[in-house]
């Protein structure tokens, strides 16, 4: 599915949602971007791009911290309770961090 880059009529949480789901097809898009071929961005694309940043950094940093609790010996349904996720979820969303 193309990236959706109209947010009109979107609230700021709804926006925010579809940065976090799609964050990595933004950030490859952005970066596919030759900036001497293409125009400025709007200051929608600006946030969009900003927004993108945060939900990559945000989720690689919930990745260490799951990471780091495991090995510092917090439950899986400790872990889970405090991303308010189904334990299930979370072993499978973070299965390769150990």
């Amino acid at each position: 599915m193309p990236l959706n880059l109209d947010f009109s009529g979107m609230t700021e949480e709804e926006i925010d949602s579809y940065c976090e789901a799609h964050a990595d097809e933004i950030c490859a898009y952005a970066h596919s971007l030759d900036p001497n071929h293409t125009t400025p961005m709007t200051t929608a694309e600006q946030e969009l791009w900003r927004c993108a940043l945060r939900a990559a950094n945000d989720g690689q940093r919930v990745c260490d911290l799951v990471e780091e609790a495991r090995r510092t010996g917090s439950s899986p349904e400790r872990i889970a309770k405090l991303l308010g996720l189904p334990v299930d979820e979370v072993q499978a969303l973070y299965s390769s961090t150990g």
